[in-house]
């Protein structure tokens, strides 16, 4: 990647999304205070938010937002249930 600040911040908020589903018992918003860390870090130290935590953080917040609609879906549950036999052993 030709940009290293941007890479390394969506490498970070990748980590971070991947976060909700081992903490989500704990807390529901751990992965949103991780985006307001690093957002007031950056802040602190370039000045300004930089746009991947902008951008990066709505989408995060929709993923959340979006994902218990779509859960219950007659969709999602063929879709849901397909993909389980076909891991089935």
């Amino acid at each position: 990647m030709k940009r290293p600040e941007a890479h390394k911040r969506l490498m970070l908020l990748a980590t971070i999304s991947l976060l909700d589903a081992p903490i989500a018992k704990w807390f529901l918003t751990f992965a949103d205070l991780l985006v307001v860390a690093a957002v007031a870090y950056d802040w602190r130290t370039r000045g300004r938010p930089h746009p991947v935590w902008i951008v990066g953080g709505v989408v995060l917040v929709l993923m959340q937002v979006s994902r218990p609609m779509i859960a219950v879906t007659p969709q999602w549950k063929a879709a849901a249930a397909l993909l389980g036999r076909l891991g089935a052993p």
